[in-house]
C-alpha cells in the first residue's frame, strides 16, 4: 500500500512541478513585457513634456509678438495724434495771423511768400508722418503675418505630434490592458491548480489515514488469528486438554476473524484503488487543461528546458512503469505458487491461516490493482507525450 501511495506521490508531484514551473515562467515573461510597456510609457511622456515646452516657449514668442504689434500700435496712434494737433496748431497759428495781422488784405495775405513757405513746410511734414505712418503699417502687417505664420506651424506640428503621440498611447494601453488580463487568467488559473492540490493532498492524507486504521485493525486481528491458531496448534497437541466444544467454538470464531480480516483487506484494496483512479484521473484532466492552454510561441531557451523537463518526466513514468510490472510479475508467480505451497502444507501436515479462496481472492485483486494502475500510468505517459509535441 505505502508503495501504491509514493507511485500516486511521484506522479503528482511531477505533474504539479511542471504545472507551476510553466507558470511561473509564463508570469516572469509578462512581468518582463510589463516593465517594457512601462519604459516605453515614460519615454513618451518624457517627449510629451518636452512638446509641452516647446508650445510654452511658441507661445511666449507669440505672445511677446503681439505685445511688439500694440506697442507699434501704440507709437503709430501717438504719432497721428501730435501729427493732428500740430496741423490744428498750424491752422490756428494761419488764422490768427489772417485775421490779427492783415484784416483789409486777406488775398495778399494767401499770396506771401511766408504764407507759402509755411504751406510747403506743412506739407512736408504731412508727406513725412505719412511715410512714416505707411512705414510703420507694413512693419505691423509683417509682424502679423509672421505671427500667424508661426501661430499656425506651431499648431499643425502640435496636432501631428499630439495626434501620434494619442495613438502611441492608445496602442500601449491596449498592450498593458491585455497583458493585465492575460496575467490576472493566468494568477487565476494558478489559484485553482494550488487549491486542487490542496484538496487532493488532504483527500490524500484521509485515504492515508483511514488505510492506516485497516493496516492496523488488520495486525491486531492477525494477532488474534496467530493466538487462536496457537490454541488450535495447543488442542491438536494435547486433544484431551479441551473438549469438542470449546474447540469447535474456537475454529469458528478464527474463521470469523480471518473473514473479517481479509473483508477489511478487500475494502482498503478498493479505497485504494478508487483513491487512486481519482488521483490519477484529475492529473489525466489537468494534462489536457495545460495541453489546450498551453503558452504558444515559446523561445529557444523554454524549448530546452520543457524538454528536459519532460525527459525527467518520462524517465520517472518508465521507471514506475517497469517496478509495477515486476510487481505483477511477482503478484502472479505468488498466485501460481499458492497451490503448490498448499499441498506441500496438506502433505506435511502443517495446518493453514487462510482459506484458500480468500488468499487467492486477495492476491487477484491485489493483481488488478496493479493492473489498474500500470494502465493508468500507461494513459498519462500518452498524455505527456501528446502534452509535449503540442508545445513543439
Amino acid at each position: 500500500m505505502n508503495t501504491r501511495a509514493g507511485v500516486v506521490t511521484n506522479v503528482r508531484g511531477v505533474a504539479n512541478g511542471g504545472t507551476v514551473n510553466k507558470l511561473d515562467e509564463g508570469e516572469e515573461t509578462l512581468s518582463r513585457e510589463l516593465e517594457s510597456h512601462k519604459e516605453l510609457i515614460r519615454q513618451h511622456a518624457r517627449t510629451i513634456c518636452i512638446m509641452e515646452e516647446r508650445l510654452v516657449n511658441m507661445a511666449k514668442q507669440l505672445s511677446d509678438a503681439r505685445a511688439e504689434a500694440l506697442l507699434l500700435r501704440k507709437e503709430n496712434h501717438e504719432r497721428n495724434s501730435q501729427k493732428t494737433v500740430r496741423s490744428l496748431g498750424l491752422q490756428v497759428d494761419i488764422g490768427i495771423s489772417h485775421f490779427g495781422w492783415n484784416h483789409d488784405a486777406p488775398v495778399l495775405l494767401n499770396n506771401a511768400p511766408e504764407t507759402v513757405k509755411l504751406r510747403n513746410a506743412v506739407k512736408a511734414i504731412r508727406e513725412g508722418e505719412t511715410a512714416e505712418l505707411t512705414r510703420l503699417r507694413g512693419q505691423v502687417a509683417a509682424a502679423e503675418a509672421r505671427i500667424s505664420d508661426a501661430a499656425s506651424l506651431a499648431c499643425e506640428e502640435h496636432k501631428v505630434e499630439a495626434e501620434a503621440a494619442a495613438e502611441r498611447n492608445r496602442r500601449l494601453q491596449s498592450q498593458l490592458d491585455e497583458a493585465r488580463l492575460h496575467l490576472q487568467q493566468l494568477t487565476a488559473a494558478t489559484k485553482v491548480l494550488k487549491r486542487t492540490i490542496s484538496e487532493q493532498n488532504k483527500a490524500f492524507e484521509r485515504t492515508q489515514a483511514v488505510a492506516q486504521g485497516y493496516h492496523d485493525a488488520l495486525v491486531s486481528e492477525s494477532a488474534k488469528v496467530a493466538s487462536l491458531q496457537l490454541e488450535r496448534n495447543q488442542d491438536s497437541v494435547q486433544p484431551t486438554s479441551k473438549s469438542p466444544s470449546c474447540r469447535l467454538e474456537s475454529l469458528r470464531r478464527q474463521e470469523e476473524l480471518v473473514r473479517l480480516g481479509i473483508t477489511c483487506q478487500g475494502e482498503r484494496h478498493g479505497q485504494t484503488i478508487a483513491a487512486q483512479r481519482i488521483a490519477l484521473g484529475d492529473l489525466r484532466q489537468r494534462l489536457h487543461q495545460l495541453a489546450a492552454s498551453g503558452p504558444r510561441g515559446l523561445t529557444p531557451n523554454n524549448l530546452i528546458s520543457l524538454e528536459e523537463a519532460h525527459r525527467r518526466e518520462i524517465l520517472n513514468l518508465r521507471r514506475q512503469l517497469h517496478e509495477l510490472h515486476s510487481r505483477l510479475t511477482n503478484a502472479d508467480a505468488c498466485v501460481s505458487a499458492s497451490p503448490q505451497s498448499r499441498s506441500q502444507k496438506q502433505s506435511t501436515g502443517t495446518p493453514d491461516r487462510l482459506p484458500t479462496g480468500l488468499q487467492v481472492k486477495g492476491k487477484d485483486a491485489h493483481k488488478i490493482s496493479l493492473k489498474a494502475i500500470i494502465e493508468a500510468l500507461q494513459a498519462c505517459f500518452m498524455d505527456q507525450h501528446l502534452n509535449y509535441l503540442l508545445h513543439i
